[in-house]
């Protein structure tokens, strides 16, 4: 794959220390670690859209792929574009472009309610639950703060673990998050 060989003669030239993708499936992905392996380097991580709306990296294969090979997920939009911090609701929807959340307000409720039982048996908010969720799965969420607040809840979501119970139940109130975007995982 010439893509992987560009990035490997990078990483040669120590232009960087590492090569990752972005949104490729697992079949691209593992077109890219093979390529680099016989270079002899590895593969760092796989960005993809990963939350408990988008379990999508977990049902396609994707995640144990990764977790088979020591290939990190940097997990983007983990509170699925604010849908899971329950400051929005059917008749309060976000404003503006929110192209990658399409869940049904059903399943956010869902998901929601867990998320904040959870949250009351650990002292912590539903949006530092459902990015604990994304940690304690083996990924690296990747979320945004425009306010010191929400920079904080983000720091809240780490220096405890849900339970394995808690991880595979909140999971099961989630969706794979199928889209018709250009999106892999």
């Amino acid at each position: 794959m010439e893509q992987a060989e560009a990035l490997a003669d990078i990483v040669d030239a120590k232009l960087a220390r590492a090569v990752g993708v972005s949104n490729f499936s697992t079949e691209e992905m593992l077109e890219v670690y093979d390529a680099l392996q016989r270079r002899g380097m590895h593969l760092a991580t796989n960005q993809v859209e990963y939350s408990l709306l988008r379990q999508l990296p977990d049902s396609s294969g994707l995640h144990k792929a990764c977790q088979e090979r020591g290939i990190r997920i940097l997990a983007y939009s983990p509170i699925a574009m604010g849908r899971l911090t329950g400051k929005y609701g059917p008749d309060k929807p976000p404003l503006g472009r929110r192209g990658f959340g399409n869940a049904d307000w059903k399943v956010v409720d869902r998901v929601l309610q867990g998320l904040r039982e959870a949250g009351e048996r650990h002292g912590k908010t539903p949006t530092e639950v459902a990015l604990n969720w994304v940690m304690a799965r083996g990924a690296i969420p990747i979320p945004g703060a425009k306010l010191a607040d929400q920079a904080r809840m983000n720091d809240g979501s780490m220096d405890w673990s849900l339970t394995n119970d808690e991880v595979e139940h909140l999971a099961s109130l989630g969706e794979d998050g199928k889209t018709s975007h250009w999106q892999h995982g």
